[in-house]
């Protein structure tokens, strides 16, 4: 595998899962100034701070080509006054495209057009704006790109009717029918978020008091109760943003996702703006980060991460209206902090011990890896897959693109599956694509080498930043080694010492393969003999299930940690449950048997699922299993190959429906049954 395509799949892993697990942060870049610093500064200055997503309001020529190859994701604009044009001409739509997007991506990691800017604020503008996202989505298709860059169009606050309390948020009922329906439909087809500019800013200064300034700036207070939900909102942000979920509720959208793209709070103001100082813009940018950092949603969706574009990156000295327009900067133009805000959770490694510590990032623990066994075929169908359907990012392995070589069909693919697995937060099921991938929990084979020479350059180039003055004479060194490591002289040797060294190097080798063949662990089997699923009342209210584990090792004994059962149906899990550790001597067979109750339902919904299926099926209903956890292998295998993670694929686990008068839950509930033997797919990820 080439050295080039390991700090790729390493990078995609770090962020993904901090994207997966704990939210977005970006920030909008924007320009209405006449003393920002260069692009390429500001390409710098971004890198330094972990910022790794920035929005823009245009499409500019020098900033889209200083941010080639620096892994900065933007978002791009098509500004306002080019609405009518795109929305009439699709050939006006294919030049923008081929113009402003082809010419830099991929190497500009365009994720996103911003189809105009607050569009509704000028209502001559807002009969041109669904059509203006058709026709530039359309040239996106006609160019293949619509995988890679969505589009949407950021709203205000203003479109909404209601938003207090949250569960009344509603839109303007003039927008509804002639563009937000519309919008949000094109959005739902194409798997694109609602873009959404919210201040919470505007709102305290209008209702100073009504509203408190620690509900605004997310700190200590006593929270507000939605008494429409009962649900309990201790931050003005969570309430807005709830508000617009509620609007797109009453609309009949509720799948589609939000995108903060815009929010903020100046520093300086004038008299009449209350609450805009530099405190209260660091206290509500600081709690904002850490609030999205933290993974969770808000109140009415608390599982839905969110993903949020601060404003702005630079205080902008040209812009028109109040003081406060020009002062919601993080940084000055001379590239200094207003105030300081954190962008990232990052743990800290100490690189020099005299000079306090270094933040270094450290990756995930687990990756999704193509398997080289299956047909090439197979794998190119689930590489399609990935970057189609599934959403991987793909754009890094495109030709020209940073993460394109070594070219191979096994080296992207790892690439798309393992974007694919983090973007899933790394759920047990979404690294199979039918037997092309399978999981990893250290970096794949042949990969160590070129990781340690990743990371000492790393470090040698932190150290570097930490104190210059410590870093030793490369050169020196290269010389100093080259006296002190001067090989001998084999052909000087006597031949009876040449022959006994190749006697002994081959017993040696041959000792060596002997011992690693006889503690090489062989997997074990794993087998379903029976799963039983009761529910009645559109709720799931036990399942069951018995597995027949052996253990064909001979010479080893096998000990499994605290394994777990994961139920699927369509895709969806169902129920998780864990058992207690067990260990088999070798060649001996256990039976694990696993009971569930309805506390251990994730997905309230399958139940539902399950009643259709039986409706449409004639109460024939397929299931998959997996059985998981933590193996070692002993005596001496663990020293050689450690403790591993095991997982067990039980597909296709067909049961059929009975129906049984049951007096303790007083009512006739159905019984879905397997009975039989099916075979599990074991997969050891690190297995010699």
């Amino acid at each position: 595998m080439a050295v080039s395509f390991i700090p790729c799949f390493l990078i995609l892993s770090l962020f993904s899962a901090i994207d997966a697990h704990s939210g977005m942060i970006g920030v909008n870049y924007g320009r209405i100034a006449n003393n920002l610093p260069s692009p390429e500064k500001v390409v710098n200055l971004l890198k330094s701070q972990g910022i790794n997503r920035i929005k823009i309001f245009d499409t500019d020529k020098n900033v889209l080509t200083a941010l080639a190859n620096s892994r900065i994701k933007v978002i791009v604009a098509l500004p306002n006054e080019l609405l009518s044009s795109a929305a009439s001409h699709q050939s006006f739509a294919d030049n923008w495209i081929k113009t402003h997007i082809m010419s830099y991506f991929p190497a500009t990691e365009i994720e996103a057009i911003a189809v105009g800017n607050e569009v509704f604020v000028d209502p001559k503008n807002t009969p041109y704006l669904v059509s203006a996202m058709k026709n530039i989505h359309t040239s996106l298709v006609k160019y293949k790109l619509d995988k890679a860059i969505k589009i949407s169009s950021p709203i205000a606050l203003s479109a909404l009717a209601n938003s207090y309390p949250p569960s009344s948020g509603s839109f303007k009922p003039d927008l509804i029918e002639p563009v937000i329906k519309p919008m949000l439909a094109l959005l739902q087809q194409t798997s694109s978020f609602l873009m959404v500019n919210a201040y919470p800013f505007f709102a305290y200064a209008a209702n100073a008091d009504k509203i408190s300034l620690d509900y605004a700036l997310f700190k200590q207070n006593a929270g507000n109760i939605d008494s429409g939900t009962g649900l309990k909102y201790n931050s003005l942000f969570d309430a807005q943003i709830d508000a617009v979920h509620a609007a797109l509720s009453a609309v009949g959208f509720n799948g589609v996702k939000v995108m903060v793209t815009e929010t903020g709070w100046p520093s300086v103001g004038d008299e009449n703006e209350i609450g805009a100082s530099e405190s209260n813009a660091a206290a509500y940018n600081g709690g904002l980060v850490k609030r999205v950092l933290t993974g969770k949603g808000t109140p009415l969706r608390p599982t839905e991460p969110l993903n949020v574009y601060l404003f702005a990156l630079f205080n902008e000295n040209q812009k028109p209206g109040p003081t406060s327009e020009r002062n919601y900067g993080l940084f000055y133009p001379n590239e200094r902090k207003v105030y300081n805000v954190p962008f990232s959770r990052v743990r800290s490694t100490p690189v020099n011990g005299n000079r306090g510590q270094v933040p270094v990032a450290h990756e995930g623990h687990t990756w999704c890896v193509s398997n080289g066994e299956v047909a090439r075929e197979k794998l190119q169908e689930a590489l399609d897959y990935a970057c189609g359907e599934g959403g991987a990012d793909c754009r890094p392995i495109q030709p020209g693109a940073t993460c394109y070589h070594p070219e191979s069909l096994e080296a992207h693919a790892s690439y798309a599956f393992n974007s694919y697995y983090q973007k899933n937060s790394r759920r047990v099921g979404t690294c199979y694509f039918g037997g092309a991938a399978h999981v990893v929990t250290q970096p794949p084979p042949n990969m160590g080498d070129e990781i340690s020479f990743v990371e000492e350059m790393n470090q040698r180039l932190l150290i570097t930043v930490a104190d210059t003055e410590q870093v030793p004479d490369l050169r020196s060194i290269s010389s100093r080694n080259d006296q002190e490591s001067e090989p001998a002289n084999i052909s000087q040797w006597p031949l009876f010492f040449k022959l006994f060294l190749a006697i002994t190097i081959m017993g040696a080798c041959v000792a060596c393969v002997s011992f690693i063949i006889l503690i090489t662990p062989t997997p074990p089997t794993v087998h379903v003999q029976s799963m039983h699923i009761s529910f009645a009342n559109h709720k799931i209210l036990f399942w069951s299930a018995v597995f027949s584990i052996n253990n064909p090792n001979e010479k080893l004994h096998v000990t499994y940690e605290n394994p777990s059962v994961w139920l699927f149906h369509q895709g969806r899990l169902v129920s998780t449950v864990r058992t207690d550790s067990f260990g088999q001597k070798g060649r001996e067979e256990n039976k694990v048997i696993v009971n569930g109750d309805e506390t251990e339902v994730t997905d309230e919904e399958a139940a539902w699922e399950m009643e259709d299926e039986v409706a449409v099926t004639g109460g024939v209903v397929d299931f998959y299993m997996v059985f998981s956890g933590r193996v070692g292998f002993y005596p001496g295998a663990s020293a050689l190959w450690g403790e591993q993670y095991m997982s067990a694929v039980c597909e296709n686990v067909r049961t059929k429906l009975y129906n049984v008068d049951d007096q303790i839950y007083g009512t006739n509930r159905s019984v879905l049954s397997f009975d039989g033997r099916l075979d599990c797919r074991v997969r050891l990820p690190r297995y010699p």
